[in-house]
């Protein structure tokens, strides 16, 4: 029996809109003294794109903010916003699997292995096409030249053609990231906290020590 056609692979959907909103949740922006903004944009649109492993997204992240801590000359400013982004980072790595896992929900689409090829290929030529590239970035030998640079590789691919043409980039303040994944566990961790002093205010001291 040819099993081949019962083979499966997840590629970009076509007409995806890659989507960001800063380094707030969805319902609430977060302020800090460094604009993360940009790595936070970024960091989004990496989770964005199908077959993207989720720690690529993480150490780009964090080389993005330490690129802009190293950029404030003030030593106080510049030990505060290195903290901020390790608090960034690791709650991006341990906190945001749901973040990552819904987008790649949304960014994936299931074709049989055999159209896998043509199917990246049209998602290719149609983000080039919705951008403005110029004509000689849609023709057939370009396309070629990058699907065949990439292969194997082409999560990365997407994810550079998506910074060389970063107004493709849209802004969705209702959007969820990985800032809500994090600031969840914390609500979830204060409730348990609260909890447990409630239970022990709650709790009688038995002052007898015998039995």
């Amino acid at each position: 029996m040819d099993t081949s056609s019962l083979i499966s692979l997840f590629i970009n959907c076509r007409d995806l809109e890659f989507t960001a909103n800063g380094c707030g949740t969805s319902g609430m922006p977060i302020s800090t003294s460094t604009d993360f903004q940009e790595c936070c944009d970024w960091h989004d649109a990496c989770y964005s794109v199908c077959g993207m492993p989720k720690a690529n997204c993480e150490k780009r992240l964090q080389k993005c903010m330490k690129a802009k801590c190293k950029a404030i000359r003030d030593p106080t400013r510049r030990d505060e916003c290195f903290s901020t982004a390790k608090i960034f980072y690791i709650g991006a790595n341990m906190i945001a699997c749901p973040a990552y896992q819904d987008a790649q929900k949304e960014a994936c689409e299931c074709v049989p292995t055999e159209n896998a090829a043509a199917a990246t290929r049209e998602r290719l030529e149609y983000f080039l096409e919705q951008n403005g590239a110029p004509e000689e970035e849609l023709e057939d030998e370009a396309i070629d030249t990058l699907l065949k640079k990439y292969k194997g590789q082409e999560p990365t691919m997407f994810l550079r053609v998506l910074k060389k043409y970063p107004k493709a980039l849209k802004t969705d303040l209702s959007k969820t990231n990985f800032m809500d994944d994090i600031v969840k566990s914390a609500d979830k961790d204060l409730k348990k906290k609260k909890k447990r002093k409630v239970v022990e205010k709650e709790m009688p001291v038995d002052e007898h020590e015998e039995l």
